[in-house]
C-alpha cells in the first residue's frame, strides 16, 4: 500500500490528473443512557493523520486511474489502494474496472476485530439511440483477524443486468433490473444467502419538472436448514419535484418498505412501514436553498408490539453551495413517537417518547488548498419513563491540504 502512495509523490507533471492531499482529524461517538439506575456514558475518541493521493491518465481510448489512502489513529490504522480501468469503444460501448484492497487494524483487538477485505467490479455499458444496457460483475472478500458473531469472514459475490428505454416520450426513461447475489461464509454457515433483486423504475422531466419513481423486490433464502430468516422485501419510492415559480419547488415523498417471512416469528415478524413528506422548497439564491414539510410514518407488524407505531415530525432543511468556498448541508427533525401498543415487559423501553434529529455537514475552504470539513449529528430521545431516555452524539472533524492538486 505504501508503494502506491511513494509512486503518487514521484508522479510525473504529465500525467493530466494528479492530487495528493493530508490532514489531520478528530472523531468521537458518544451515548447516554441510564443501567441499573445510574446515568451512564459509552464514548469512543479517536485522533488520526491521513493522506490520500490519486492520479490519472488518458491513453486514447483508455484511461487508468489509481488512488492509495492511509490513516494512522489513535485506535486503529486504515489504509486503502484501488486501480481503476475505463474503455470506451465504438458505437457507444464502454467498460469499465476496477480492484480495490482495505486493511483496517484497531490496536486493541479485544473490543473491535480488524479486517482485511479485497473487491473488484467491471461492467459494460452499451447505448443505443433510444436504449441503453449494462452488466455488472462484482467480487468482495472479506476476513477479519478474530470472530463473531457480527464478523466473520465471508465472500460476496453478485452479477447485475439493467435496461432502460423511452415510455412516453423522449424525456422519460422506463428501466428494468436483475440481480443475483450470493454470499459465502465458510465458518458460519447460517449466514450464507442467496439473493435475487428485481428493479423497475421511471424518470421524467419535462418544463422545469422532475419526477421519479422505483419499485424493488428482493427475495432472500439463507442456509440455515430451515425457513426462519428466508423473506421476500418489497419497496416503493416515489419522490416528484414540482416547480411552482423559479423559487418555489413543490417536493413530497412516499415511501412503503414491506416484509414477509417463510416462517414469521417474534424475531422475524412481517412487517410494512410507510413514510410520506409533504415538502416544500425555497430558493433564496442560486447558492441557498432551504426546505420544509411535516411528515408521517406509520409501522405495522405481527407477533411484535415493538414495530407498532406511528411517527409525526417536522423537517428543516438548509443546503448553502459555494463552488470551492463553502458548502452547508443542515437538517433538523423534531418529532414524536407513539406506540399502539403497550409492549411487554421485556420491551418496556419501547415507550411513547419525543425526539430531535439534527445533522450538519460542513466543507469550508479556507484557502483554496485549505478545507476543514465538519460532520455532526445530535439524536436526543424523550420517553415517558425517564429511564429509558438515550442521547447519540457524533462529531467528525477534519482539516485536509491539498499539496497538489491538477
Amino acid at each position: 500500500m505504501l508503494w502506491l502512495l511513494i509512486i503518487i509523490f514521484l508522479i510525473p507533471a504529465a500525467m493530466a490528473e494528479t492530487n495528493l492531499t493530508a490532514g489531520t482529524g478528530f472523531s468521537r461517538l458518544e451515548q447516554r443512557f441510564v443501567l441499573f439506575e445510574q446515568d451512564t456514558i459509552s464514548a469512543s475518541n479517536e485522533g488520526k493523520f491521513f493522506i490520500e493521493g490519486s492520479t490519472g491518465k488518458q491513453y486514447g481510448n483508455n484511461k487508468l486511474k489509481a488512488n492509495a489512502m492511509l490513516s494512522a489513529g489513535t485506535e486503529t490504522f486504515w489504509g486503502r489502494t484501488k486501480g481503476a480501468w475505463d474503455w470506451t469503444g465504438p458505437n457507444n460501448l464502454k467498460l469499465s474496472s476496477d480492484l480495490a484492497f482495505d486493511v483496517r487494524q484497531p490496536y486493541d483487538t479485544e473490543d473491535m476485530p480488524g479486517y482485511f477485505k479485497v473487491a473488484a467490479n467491471s461492467r459494460i455499458r452499451k447505448r443505443w439511440s433510444d436504449a441503453n444496457g449494462s452488466v455488472l460483475v462484482s467480487f468482495e472478500d472479506k476476513k477479519y483477524t478474530s470472530e463473531s458473531s457480527y464478523s466473520y469472514d465471508y465472500s460476496l459475490s453478485r452479477v447485475r443486468f439493467d435496461f432502460g428505454f423511452p415510455f412516453i416520450a423522449e424525456k422519460d426513461e422506463f428501466s428494468v433490473g436483475y440481480q443475483f447475489a450470493f454470499r459465502y461464509a465458510p465458518d458460519t454457515t447460517g449466514a450464507n444467502y442467496q439473493r435475487n433483486n428485481f428493479y423497475l423504475g421511471w424518470q421524467y422531466f419535462t418544463g422545469g419538472h422532475y419526477y421519479r419513481a422505483d419499485f424493488e423486490a428482493e427475495r432472500r433464502v439463507y442456509n440455515r436448514g430451515d425457513l426462519s430468516g428466508n423473506h421476500w422485501r418489497m419497496f416503493w419510492d416515489i419522490d416528484p419535484r414540482i416547480a411552482l415559480s423559479d423559487r418555489l419547488t413543490l417536493a413530497p415523498r412516499f415511501t412503503a418498505e414491506s416484509y414477509r417471512y417463510d416462517l414469521a416469528s417474534s424475531v422475524y415478524p412481517n412487517r410494512d412501514e410507510y413514510s410520506l413528506k409533504a415538502g416544500a422548497e425555497w430558493a433564496f439564491s442560486p447558492y441557498l436553498y432551504c426546505g420544509l414539510g411535516p411528515k408521517f410514518m406509520l409501522s405495522k407488524a405481527n407477533l411484535t408490539e415493538s414495530d407498532n407505531y406511528n411517527e409525526y415530525s417536522l423537517e428543516l432543511s438548509a443546503d448553502w453551495l459555494k463552488y470551492r468556498k463553502i458548502w452547508v448541508d443542515f437538517t433538523l427533525e423534531p418529532g414524536v413517537r407513539s406506540y399502539s401498543e403497550e409492549p411487554a415487559e421485556e420491551f418496556s423501553y419501547y415507550s411513547n417518547y419525543a425526539f430531535v434529529e439534527l445533522n450538519t455537514m460542513v466543507s469550508w475552504w479556507i484557502k483554496p488548498r485549505l478545507r476543514v470539513d465538519l460532520i455532526a449529528m445530535f439524536s436526543p430521545e424523550w420517553h415517558n419513563d425517564n429511564e429509558d431516555d438515550i442521547t447519540t452524539t457524533y462529531l467528525s472533524a477534519n482539516l485536509k491540504y491539498d499539496f497538489i492538486s491538477r
